[in-house]
């Protein structure tokens, strides 16, 4: 699960802030969902927490990963 006020990577949006875990209903059940605000688009989306993988949602690198993986190239 992701903490509140983290960002993650939304590939369709860009980076997103989670503010939120909300439950909704979706086809008459309680489904409970994350809630990003993204910031380059100015949208706020709220994402079942069972469909986070598919749609390919992830933490952002640490600096220290990025220098790592960079220096493979």
């Amino acid at each position: 699960m992701y903490k509140l006020n983290s960002y993650v990577v939304y590939p369709m949006y860009g980076i997103c802030k989670v503010t939120g875990i909300s439950k909704n209903k979706v086809n008459s059940r309680l489904v409970e969902c994350y809630v990003f605000e993204c910031e380059g688009e100015n949208i706020t989306l709220k994402v079942p927490v069972s469909r986070v993988k598919e749609y390919r949602i992830r933490k952002i690198i640490s600096i220290r990963l990025r220098k790592v993986l960079l220096s493979y190239f």
